[in-house]
């Protein structure tokens, strides 16, 4: 069952990375890895707007792209969080795809929401039998 829950949470974050618009390392700067005490500055003085507000926290978006296999990248002087992904059809191919924290903020919360449609569906009772 961990296993199944494991695989749609990858499938959720795949479909949706497909869907959001990215931001791949050719066409922007050369990323530079950043240490990770980077990503966990303190927040500037000014108030967040409400856009913001509704972004994960920098150190739970760090946790997230962690455990799903990014690291972190500044380009342009933004943080960025980097994957190389398999070009679909080729086994040598990959793509370096970048996304904001704001991409990846959907990206974890389509991938928590179907994680729990999954599981409300595997708990409701079957009818007929």
């Amino acid at each position: 069952m961990t296993r199944s829950l494991t695989l749609i949470k990858v499938f959720a974050a795949a479909v949706l990375a497909a869907t959001i618009p990215q931001t791949s390392a050719a066409q922007t700067a050369a990323p530079t890895a950043s240490p990770a005490g980077d990503a966990l500055a303190a927040p500037t003085a000014s108030a967040p707007t409400a856009a913001e507000e509704s972004l994960l926290p920098p150190e739970e978006a760090l946790v997230f792209a962690r455990k799903n296999g990014y690291r972190v990248a500044q380009m342009n002087g933004e943080t960025m969080y980097c994957r190389r992904d398999r070009v679909t059809g080729s086994r040598v191919r990959s793509e370096e795809r970048c996304y904001t924290r704001a991409q990846i903020t959907r990206i974890a919360e389509a991938a928590r929401r179907l994680l729990d449609d999954q599981t409300n569906r595997m708990m409701q009772p079957r009818e007929g039998g």
